[in-house]
């Protein structure tokens, strides 16, 4: 008996397999290919030719992203011959930068075949070279012994100043070849602490180090970062330059002093220092004529390890940085484990890896002022002269309350950030945004791939699920074009979001090679925001209790609309509309095309160029919009008016009478 089957398309993440008419007889040998066949990065199709019970069947595969390969051995049955109940697995073998496993059962007439995909070197997904990362991060060991700071003048009442006795029970260690410098109970103020190679600094339950809020206590400035910047700056309050082998270990508490009236109002401040730095940056100004520090409003960090090797953070709590908590830069096998991390100042962050390789986060507790766990790798020019990617990165078991996001890639990520895994990690908060977040843009730039998350349960976050931003801060306005590819979320629940799925990338740069398996989004208060995304894979994804199983290829917004349909009313073309009336005292309606998603700015200039107003600066979808300008406290005149996107500019004139 024969069966036929008509241009059966089977979607499997990252690559599309069609079969065209063929037909099978109900007890036919295996399929056998007779030759291998590779398929070069890209969007090429191959084709090539099996011999199915004396009848050619011609097969041809189109493949996105990767190298793949079939051989003859690949092919097996279950009893030697195809009947009914038997399935033809095909294996194809993936070799190039993407690591992924994935698999899906076609029906052709009565016979189930099961196709596989895995890679060559990593046959369990991206998610095997972790235990590879894992040989790398090893804790530091240290010799047994013990250097008290009581011993070296530090008194634990609160107020007298324990800089000394840091100072010097850690070069007592260290000459010694090393142990803990232990921190007993009690309160002890202190300036800034620098630990040597071979120190692991113990603080015990019921201790508190408590850092001054004297500013002048964090001189003479040291080499640092701020914001992905190398510069000279007042020295984090613990800090380690060039060290090997040291930690922060123990059950106490260690605040940074940072609150309203101290180091947190520098967030405005110092604004005109971050600006000049980072102009220093773009002129090529050498780092050592970067100098800030007194007289100047850049916020240290609060535990900045720089080009360290051999770091454990563990069972600490941290309070109250003057910036991000935990900043290991160009740093190499770091441990933060059982570390509880809680700090709602500006900037606060709860650990950023910079430029890192080999970072284990695990079992941590961060409620934050920002984002919870943020991945970085320098910022613009000064991140591309150093180029240092932050790469294999491993974070589990964490919990993450407060915060812009849990687990973030950005935005200073100009030398890029590779190999990041995250599971088994809880997020529920009002005030969290996002579970993870992708920013950069084309000033950053950055290639940011190889990012897996599984097992991650999220309740309630006020922005999305999933967020890769490409027009964060300044937008779209320089050449460094960013790349986000090769994604991977499995197993996430989200039970409360506004977005289940925002995803915005450039039309040159299209978001990349994402799948989502088995996740669900509950309560998705708008339809998914996807615009330049190519090869999105959705496997068992449910949002608001809708099942998807699809590829989205280009853009797709339409294709997982989570209330909506279609709007088949888009405007075919961007356009700036004569405002109305014209002249107007004091209110006029400035109306405007988008036909695409895409980043808007409308301004209003006066007659010599100068900026009067900023109306709208967002990425806004397709569609006709009208705003009102409220001039009531601009002087009457001649005006003009900008509408502009990433490839269009239109200005008008309008007049205010008085």
């Amino acid at each position: 008996m024969k069966y036929y089957c008509r241009s059966i398309i089977l979607l499997i993440t990252g690559f599309i397999l069609t079969f065209s008419e063929s037909q099978f007889s109900q007890s036919i040998p295996p399929f056998d290919f007779n030759d291998q066949f590779d398929v070069s990065r890209g969007e090429d199709v191959i084709s090539n030719t099996a011999t199915v019970s004396g009848l050619e069947q011609e097969s041809s595969i189109s493949i996105y992203g990767g190298a793949y390969s079939i051989n003859n051995n690949d092919f097996t049955t279950e009893s030697g011959m195809i009947n009914n109940e038997d399935k033809v697995r095909i294996m194809l073998t993936a070799s190039g930068d993407y690591d992924k496993v994935t698999s899906s059962k076609l029906m052709i007439g009565d016979f189930n075949i099961t196709f596989s995909v895995r890679t060559k070197d990593s046959p369990d997904s991206g998610w095997a070279i972790v235990p590879e990362i894992m040989k790398n991060i090893v804790r530091p060991v240290f010799p047994d012994s013990d250097f008290i700071i009581t011993n070296y003048g530090a008194v634990g009442d609160g107020t007298t100043d324990c800089t000394n006795a840091f100072k010097d029970a850690i070069s007592a260690c260290n000459q010694a070849g090393g142990g803990r410098v232990v921190v007993p109970e009690g309160t002890f103020l202190t300036g800034a602490i620098h630990l040597k190679s071979n120190v692991n600094l113990h603080v015990s339950k019921n201790a508190l180090i408590q850092f001054t809020q004297d500013y002048s206590d964090y001189l003479p400035v040291v080499y640092t970062r701020f914001e992905g910047t190398e510069c000279y700056n007042y020295s984090p309050p613990i800090y380690a330059f060039e060290q090997e082998n040291i930690a922060i270990t123990g059950q106490g508490t260690i605040n940074g002093g940072g609150d309203n009236s101290h180091w947190w109002p520098w967030k405005s401040t110092g604004s005109g220092d971050v600006s000049n730095l980072r102009q220093q940056a773009e002129n090529g100004v050498p780092v050592e004529n970067r100098i800030y520090g007194q007289g100047h409003y850049l916020r240290p960090n609060m535990i900045q390890p720089y080009r360290c090797k051999n770091i454990l953070i563990d069972s600490v709590t941290i309070l109250n940085s003057p910036m991000w908590h935990i900043h290991p830069v160009l740093c190499e096998n770091i441990t933060v484990s059982n570390v509880t991390v809680e700090g709602h100042g500006p900037n606060n962050d709860g650990c950023n890896p910079e430029s890192c390789k080999d970072v284990l986060v695990d079992n941590c507790y961060f409620n934050t002022g920002d984002d919870c766990i943020a991945i970085k790798s320098g910022r613009n020019a000064d991140g591309r002269r150093v180029n240092v990617p932050s790469e294999d990165i491993i974070i589990k078991n964490c919990t993450m309350k407060d915060g812009h996001g849990g687990v973030v890639i950005g935005s200073e990520i100009s030398g890029s950030a590779k190999n990041i895994f995250a599971s088994d990690c809880n997020m529920d908060s009002p005030n969290l945004q996002r579970a993870l977040r992708i920013k950069t843009n084309s000033i950053r730039g950055g290639t940011i791939e190889n990012i897996f998350m599984k097992d991650i349960k999220v309740g309630t976050i006020s922005d999305a699920g999933i967020r890769v931003n490409f027009f964060y801060g300044e937008g779209d306005v320089a050449d460094f074009t960013p790349v986000v590819r090769n994604i991977e979320v499995r197993n996430m629940t989200c039970q409360q979001t506004n977005y289940a799925l925002r995803l915005e990338g450039y039309e040159r740069s299209r978001i990349s090679d994402i799948r989502l398996v088995n996740c669900s989004f509950n309560n998705a208060n708008n339809d998914n925001i996807l615009s330049n995304i190519k090869n999105i894979g959705l496997d068992s994804v449910t949002i608001n209790g809708r099942n998807y199983n699809k590829i989205l290829e280009p853009d797709g917004e339409q294709a997982v609309s989570v209330n909506q349909p279609m709007d088949l009313n888009v405007p075919s073309s961007v356009e700036l509309m004569q405002n109305y009336p014209n002249p107007f005292n004091p209110t006029t309606t400035i109306s405007f095309n988008l036909s695409k998603r895409t980043f808007v700015t409308l301004k209003v200039f006066d007659v010599l160029g100068k900026e009067v107003a900023t109306i709208i600066s967002e990425v806004m979808p397709a569609g006709n919009y009208s705003r009102q300008w409220n001039a009531e406290n601009i002087p009457g005149g001649v005006y003009f008016y900008r509408l502009q996107t990433n490839l269009f500019t239109q200005t008008k004139k309008l007049v205010l009478l008085r």
